[in-house]
C-alpha cells in the first residue's frame, strides 16, 4: 500500500526558459503506481510542515522497512524555504516514522523556496539565450541542496536518511530539454534503501534520460 502526503499546496510552477519552452510542475517522482484512485492507493492531505525549530537532539524513531506499506511526503518550494523550516520537516518526518509504524517512508522535496528564479537570473546575466540542456543541469541543483540539508537535519536528529537525486533513483524521461516527462522508473535502489531502514530523499522534478543527461 502506498500513501501520499502534501506537505502543503505551495509548489510552484518553474518560470519559462526561452520562447515556447515552460518547465511543467510535476509532482515528485516516486515508485509507480502513483498515488491516485485507479491505483488503489489512500491519499491523505498531511497539510503544513509548520515553522518550528527543531528539537536538536536525537529522537528514537527508526524508520520502517517497508513492510506495512511506503508513505510519500511531498513538499513545496515554501515549506523548505529556510533552514528553520527544513528542520520542522524533519520533526514531522520523526513524529510520521512514529504514528506509521513498519512502514517505508519517501521524502520529495522541491527548490528551496525562490532558489530557481535566482539561478534563472543567474543564467540570464551571462547568456542571451540559455541552452536548454545548460538550463536543466542548472535548476537541478535547486532540490539537490533541499534533500541534502533534510538528510544532514535527520541524520542530527539520529534518523537514519539518505538523500538521492532523481538519476540515482533510476528515473529516466524523454529528451525533451525543459519540458521532459518521466517515461519509466527503476525502484530498485528505493526499495534497497527503505528495506535497509532509510527514510529516502529524493529531488523532485528531474531526471535523467537514455543519454544520461539531467533533464528537470
Amino acid at each position: 500500500m502506498r500513501r501520499h502526503q502534501s506537505g502543503g499546496g505551495d509548489e510552484a510552477e518553474r518560470p519559462r526558459i526561452g520562447a515556447g519552452r515552460g518547465h511543467r510542475d510535476r509532482c515528485g517522482p516516486v515508485p509507480a503506481p502513483a498515488c491516485d484512485a485507479t491505483a488503489g492507493a489512500r491519499c491523505r492531505a498531511a497539510g503544513p510542515a509548520g515553522h518550528r525549530k527543531g528539537s536538536g537532539g536525537p529522537l528514537s524513531a527508526t524508520p520502517g522497512s517497508g513492510k506495512n506499506g511506503i508513505v510519500v511526503q511531498k513538499y513545496g518550494g515554501t515549506s523548505v524555504a529556510t533552514a528553520e523550516r527544513i528542520g520542522a520537516i524533519a520533526d514531522r518526518v520523526s513524529r510520521s516514522i512514529e504514528d506509521e509504524a513498519g512502514a517505508g517512508l519517501i521524502v520529495v522535496l522541491s527548490a528551496m523556496g525562490k532558489s530557481t528564479d535566482g539561478l534563472v537570473a543567474l543564467a540570464h546575466e551571462v547568456s542571451r539565450r540559455p541552452a536548454g540542456r545548460e538550463m536543466d543541469l542548472l535548476l537541478a541543483t535547486g532540490e539537490q541542496v533541499s534533500v541534502s540539508l533534510l538528510g544532514l537535519a535527520l541524520q542530527d536528529r539520529g534518523i537514519p536518511a539518505i538523500s538521492l537525486t532523481a538519476a540515482q533513483c533510476g528515473i529516466r524521461t524523454d529528451d525533451a530539454f525543459n519540458i521532459a516527462r518521466i517515461q519509466s522508473i527503476d525502484t530498485g535502489r528505493i526499495q534497497a534503501e527503505i528495506a535497509a531502514g532509510r527514510v529516502v530523499i529524493i529531488t523532485g522534478f528531474q531526471g535523467i534520460n537514455s543519454e544520461h543527461e539531467v533533464t528537470p
